[in-house]
């Protein structure tokens, strides 16, 4: 995401509860209903500081029929995870009603077609396919894009508008045979998007898990993606969330949040480092974004510094033409989509009321930021939110707003850290450790291009693996363009004075673990 005074752009993402403010979006280029609803929370924060909760929420109605191709990575890094792939097809098949078509593919050394554009004939047949998926095995090496050039062709067969034309993929990104390359299988998928199949992406397996490679996938192919490692994802992102999963109801979602200088001085997002697009980008159809499934929402939040800004000199803004601004709201949310089948952008808004409005959702929706903040050792989190999480944990007053084994299971690793322990003065402390480190760094090698976060490395500080110096990662196993001091696969840090930590048992690399904060030693 990306604001200014002025406008915050951002592509969407999945996130948990909603608000009870009412939306009053309207479309701009469609006389059909828009497809998505926004909301908008406001609360106090302390000082001259207030929370602003933005939720935007996905139409839920479910598409006419289902064309469904299961593409199942049947190599043997899979194997360890077998139990929760077999459940996760036949949770997918159960869903299938008379007259979805169902396809099933898997692919290892070689692609094979289990089952071409089959016609369900009802729910006695469903028993049937149960029976054919528990007929494949599970070995071999990994020819993922024959694989997906077999599934795109039987899919393509059996295609109706109007319907759910899903290709399901369902690997650990272990791809070691045929395209390779990132920006190989990322072109081949938006080569075959254009067929109208789109690409939804489930991952599974820990041995050689590539989160960020699947989740790119399904990107580029109009597809959402998650995770199902165990029975409780299983039942969780497939079964309870399955429509969402096959029901694609808009491509290349954008958000932006401008505010309004009369009363918003500066601002602060949290989160969504990872899906930043620049203003420019918001109305420019070329750019692809997150597609969105069915009944899916998003929640992001704002720091806001209220007070008069300096106006931006920009012309194509709300409250930036106005002159003078006299307009009673704190700014405005626009949505960009396009649909499934059209290659041109609607638009939904909301006005921001200035008036102070909140519900628990917006208590869950920092507490949880809060909790994520603190287990990613993330120096980003301000004293008062520090002191939210104390009083939330105090006595688990946070079990009055939440009733799920996730937020517990969260809270649980949090309070190991002993958050009494991680206070402002930890805080600042290790901003100030990350910033001389940064400085010592970059005045050792050339100022990097590109974002101002990405610190370069010299070569005396590599630790080369073969003679291109690149490194193995320790957690996806990649090597390939690993030159820096992070993983270019999944962003782990490189293994250089690796020490165990005692409390929580990970690996880490500094004065304090990556994970927990317990200084080394």
């Amino acid at each position: 995401m990306n604001s200014t005074n002025s406008a915050e752009t951002a592509s969407t993402a999945d996130s948990a509860n909603g608000s009870e403010n009412a939306s009053t979006a309207n479309s701009t280029n469609s006389a059909a209903a828009p497809r998505f609803t926004i909301h908008t929370e406001l609360s106090d924060k302390g000082e001259d500081r207030k929370l602003l909760m933005v939720y935007v929420e996905a139409d839920d109605t479910p598409a006419e029929k289902q064309n469904i191709v299961l593409l199942i990575d049947a190599s043997g890094s899979m194997e360890s995870n077998s139990c929760d792939t077999f459940e996760t097809m036949a949770t997918i098949v159960s869903k299938l009603h008379e007259g979805d078509v169902l396809s099933v593919v898997t692919y290892s050394d070689s692609d094979h077609t289990v089952l071409a554009n089959h016609v369900v004939g009802g729910r006695s047949d469903l028993e049937d396919l149960m029976g054919i998926i528990l007929t494949i095995r599970i070995d071999g090496s990994t020819d993922g894009s024959a694989g997906i050039e077999t599934a795109y062709a039987i899919g393509e067969k059996t295609r109706q508008s109007g319907w759910s034309n899903q290709v399901i993929l369902m690997t650990d990104g272990d791809l070691n045979f045929g395209i390779t390359s990132r920006g190989g299988l990322e072109e081949l998928i938006e080569e075959k998007k254009q067929t109208g199949m789109f690409l939804s992406v489930i991952g599974t397996g820990l041995t050689n898990y590539m989160d960020d490679r699947l989740a790119a996938l399904a990107k580029h192919g109009n597809g959402t993606y998650v995770v199902a490692n165990d029975l409780f994802d299983v039942k969780r992102s497939i079964n309870e969330k399955y429509i969402s999963l096959t029901n694609i109801i808009a491509k290349d979602v954008k958000a932006q949040v401008e505010f309004n200088p009369k009363f918003v001085r500066k601002y602060r997002l949290l989160g969504f480092e990872n899906r930043e697009l620049i203003h420019e980008d918001f109305k420019n159809d070329a750019v692809i974004s997150e597609p969105y499934g069915s009944g899916s929402h998003c929640v992001a939040l704002y720091e806001l510094y209220m007070g008069n800004a300096i106006e931006n000199p920009s012309d194509d803004l709300r409250y930036t033409r106005l002159s003078p601004n006299d307009l009673e709201e704190l700014g405005t949310v626009s949505v960009r989509y396009k649909l499934p089948d059209s290659d041109t952008s609607e638009e939904v808004r909301k006005v921001i009321p200035v008036e102070t409005f909140a519900t628990d959702n917006s208590l869950r929706a920092r507490f949880l930021y809060c909790l994520c903040e603190v287990l990613r050792m993330s120096d980003k989190m301000a004293s008062n939110d520090y002191e939210f999480l104390l009083d939330m944990m105090e006595g688990e007053k946070f079990r009055k707003l939440f009733d799920s084994d996730v937020v517990d299971d969260l809270a649980k690793l949090v309070s190991v850290l002993d958050l009494k322990r991680i206070d402002v003065s930890y805080h600042n402390r290790l901003k100030e450790e990350r910033r001389l480190r940064a400085k010592q760094e970059g005045e050792q090698t050339e100022t990097s291009t590109g974002s101002s976060n990405n610190i370069s490395v010299s070569p005396s500080e590599r630790t080369p693996i073969n003679n291109r110096g690149e490194w193995k990662c320790g957690i996806c196993g990649s090597q390939e363009g690993n030159t820096g001091n992070f993983c270019s696969w999944c962003g782990a840090k490189k293994p250089e004075d690796v020490w165990k930590c005692g409390i929580c048992g990970n690996l880490s690399t500094g004065n304090f673990c990556d994970y927990c904060g317990n200084p080394k030693g």
